[in-house]
């Protein structure tokens, strides 16, 4: 056997441990190295060896390392995260790993994590009162690494998966209505971004697919946009990326308002790139800041929370709702949830249905509203006999 168990026993307390010893390699220099791990209970000494015994049988060998979780961290972000995260999620990962996860765990060995070490990490998250939704986030960030590990063979088992997450939080979502859309655009045509924001509320695109959309894109004849590309902030500035999904990339027919709106917007950037043609930078954008560079999204929300107020509809709606307003207005008016559904470039029409589920209550009384109108007059319940003639 590559090992041993041995018993111990504490000369202070009399308490017994079973201390394992298994060879891991060897080191450059040829010396053996040692997998070594102590258990209060014989019985799991002894399930630990059987299941490494096994696991080497199958050829999966993990050799004791000294890195930390941090060192790892840093690793998977560079090595693994770069190549398979967009430039944003990539960016909100490192920022989720420096405020929550480095300060408590950095310095552990990550050999060594188990899943206490998560679950005190969530729970002090808790304490601090960050929603349950960040504490989700944080799991699915450490989750998402910690499974790479076991792929590099650096863990046996993910320690993470095994911890119990915070509920989900739900959030009630906010929309316009069909009488405070009108209200909102007529305050928001007053500024240089009525066209954005009624073209986000045509179309349900998200506010990245509106800042990326370029003049290409937009076909006056057919009265389309298509969605090509995503802009996203990084920490140098910005980039252009391609849709999240296949699903995302599509065509939405916009309304002959919409196109108007569009027309007046080409027209105003024609003329102010002519004032200032020798900084003018063109990137083909439909909208753009005063030289042909994209538009700042956080300034293009707080422009909008501003106008959402000016309009009398509060200061706690998000940019994001715009496409929340789209989806819910086309559902009410009884538009089939799959025509929606492909217009939100949604992965899935379930994914679509979960979430304007609030809509669902109102559909089915405008079913129900439907089938009255197929059976006739109720009345005619009345002049049946109260009694029905027996069989035979």
């Amino acid at each position: 056997m590559p090992g041993q168990i041995t018993k111990r026993v504490s000369k202070a307390t009399g308490k017994a441990s079973w201390r394992v010893q298994l060879k891991a390699g060897e080191t450059p220099d040829g010396k053996v190295r040692w997998l070594i791990k102590t258990y209060a209970k014989e019985r799991d000494a002894k399930a630990f060896v059987n299941a490494e015994l096994q696991r080497r049988a199958e050829g999966i060998v993990i050799e004791p390392t000294k890195i930390t979780l941090g060192e790892y961290l840093d690793r998977w972000l560079k090595e693994a995260a770069s190549m398979q995260l967009r430039g944003n999620t990539k960016q909100s990962y490192e920022t989720i790993l420096k405020l929550y996860v480095r300060p408590k765990l950095g310095d552990e060995l990550l050999s060594k994590l188990t899943p206490l070490h998560f679950q005190a990490l969530y729970a002090g998250m808790q304490e601090k009162k960050l929603s349950a939704r960040t504490v989700r986030y944080t799991h699915s960030v450490l989750n998402t690494a910690l499974k790479q590990a076991t792929r590099w063979r650096l863990l046996a088992h993910n320690p993470a998966q095994d911890a119990k997450l915070p509920k989900r939080e739900h959030t009630e979502m906010k929309v316009l209505t069909k009488d405070e859309v009108p209200r909102f655009l007529a305050e928001a045509r007053k500024t240089d971004l009525g066209p954005l924001f009624q073209l986000a509320i045509d179309t349900g695109m998200r506010p990245s697919e509106v800042l990326g959309l370029q003049w290409e894109d937009v076909d006056f004849d057919r009265q389309t946009v298509t969605i090509q590309r995503t802009l996203t902030t990084i920490k140098d500035g910005w980039t252009f990326e391609q849709p999240k999904t296949k699903r995302s990339r599509r065509t939405i027919p916009i309304t002959t308002q919409t196109v108007v709106a569009l027309r007046f917007e080409k027209a105003r950037q024609a003329e102010l790139r002519m004032k200032v043609a020798d900084i003018w930078r063109d990137h083909g954008l439909v909208f753009s800041n005063e030289i042909g560079d994209p538009l700042n999204p956080h300034g293009v929300f707080h422009r909008f929370k501003t106008l959402a107020k000016r309009s009398g509809l509060g200061s706690d709606l998000r940019l994001y709702d715009l496409r929340h307003t789209c989806a819910t207005l086309l559902l009410q008016a009884g538009i089939n949830p799959k025509v929606v559904s492909e217009r939100l470039g949604h992965a899935s029409i379930i994914l679509t249905l979960d979430t304007y589920s609030h809509v669902l209550p109102d559909m089915q009384q405008a079913a129900t509203e439907k089938l009255a109108e197929v059976f006739g007059d109720g009345a005619a319940w009345a002049v049946i006999p109260a009694t029905r003639p027996t069989n035979g």
